[in-house]
Formats: structure tokens, C-alpha cells, sequence
């Protein structure tokens, strides 16, 4: 039976994952290798597959009690499985309330509009842009969840 798991996320869960080619500026460099391993160490992290090939990567890394910054790296084939947006927004649901956290923030590049529906999926309400935030110069949406 083909299914959806979840695993403790592993930099070479990241390094297998196919991105879309059209989506300019994503790649497999140092620094994208520097940050999977800064995310996996600063909080829980996972990976979301389908039998052995991983299709979501994302955790939050705890900044301090009770808040943190969510991140994902998502295939570029995520319409192929049904189950999981539902499967990944109840994993953060889980790290939310495991780790006691009231805010929860996630930065999100505005030139991908799908992005955007992804955060708002899982919960994000959008409260800024942010002009220039990214490496490269981009403009980015700040989304958070904040437990009232």
C-alpha cells in the first residue's frame, strides 16, 4: 500500500526533494545545506513522505519560550498527494501545542503566489511585507499564527 509517513527530518531528505524549475532562485548550494542544518537543530523538524521519496521538509526553529520561525521546503510535484497540506498543517498544529508556543512567524517569498496560500492553509494570517528581505534581494510576506 502506497503511503503518505512522517520521519524526523535529515539533510538528505532536503538534497532529494525536485523543486520547480520555474520558480527562479531556488538551488542546492552551501548555503542552502548551512540552513537545513541550522533549522534542524533549533527545533523539531520533519519530513513528510511518500514511500521513499520525501515530499514536504519543514519544522520551527524555537527563537526563545513561546515563539518561533516555521520553515518548509515543499516539492514541486505536492498537487500529486492529496493528504499533504492536511498531514503537515496537523504536524505543525502538533509542534504548536508540544512546545507551548504562542507565536509562531514564517517568511514567505511574495513572487510565489502559491506560497501565500500555503501559509494562509496552515493557519499564517499575513502582517507585513517585507521589501528586500531575502539573500537575494527579494521581497517577502511576514505570516504568523498567534495563540490568543
Amino acid at each position: 500500500m502506497k503511503r503518505l509517513y512522517i520521519l524526523d527530518f535529515r539533510i538528505e531528505h532536503a538534497q532529494k526533494l525536485v523543486f520547480d524549475e520555474n520558480i527562479e532562485g531556488i538551488a542546492y548550494d552551501k548555503e542552502f545545506i548551512r540552513d537545513c542544518r541550522e533549522n534542524r537543530n533549533g527545533g523539531p523538524a520533519y519530513t513528510l513522505m511518500f514511500e521513499k521519496i520525501p515530499v514536504v521538509c519543514g519544522g520551527v526553529r524555537i527563537f526563545w519560550p513561546g515563539s518561533g520561525q516555521a520553515w518548509a521546503l515543499v516539492t514541486s510535484d505536492i498537487k500529486n498527494y492529496c493528504r499533504a497540506h492536511f498531514l503537515v498543517r496537523q504536524k505543525l498544529d502538533e509542534i504548536i501545542e508540544d512546545n507551548d508556543l504562542d507565536r509562531v512567524q514564517a517568511h514567505v517569498r511574495a513572487d510565489v503566489p502559491i506560497f501565500s496560500r500555503y501559509a494562509e492553509y496552515y493557519g499564517f494570517k499575513l502582517e507585513c511585507e517585507c521589501k528586500k528581505y531575502g539573500p537575494d534581494r527579494r521581497d517577502f510576506y511576514l505570516y504568523a499564527r498567534v495563540r490568543t
